[in-house]
């Protein structure tokens, strides 16, 4: 008996609108909120705007819960495996964004490299 997704038990969760929703749009909320973050070091901070570039290793954890909560099914448990693939594409998004359109914002607001 040959096995395809349509005969499993749980079949493969299709990428829907809600999953390309979460992905560009926490690329584009990482890349607003870096803007803030780095306008208001450049600001107010010059000195210490290398002391908060932890930060960012909190965004894949905040983006993989917003999906988590998003992607949910209403008669079933979060889509974990979406929700990590779509903190993963958001973070790599937001880090593309970021190299594009976040370095040329830097240097537009007094910031040096």
């Amino acid at each position: 008996m040959p096995l395809d997704y349509q005969s499993a038990t749980s079949p493969r969760p299709p990428i829907t609108g809600r999953f390309c929703l979460v992905a560009l749009g926490g690329g584009a909320i990482g890349l607003l909120t870096w803007c803030v973050l780095d306008f208001g070091l450049v600001r107010f901070a010059p000195s210490r705007i290398h002391s908060f570039d932890w930060l960012a290793l909190l965004f894949p954890f905040v983006v993989a819960r917003v999906a988590a909560m998003l992607l949910r099914q209403p008669d079933s448990s979060p889509r974990v495996g979406l929700a990590i693939v779509a903190a993963i594409v958001s973070s790599i998004l937001a880090f593309v964004l970021i190299a594009f359109l976040g370095i040329p914002f830097h240097l537009a607001i007094g910031g040096k490299l």
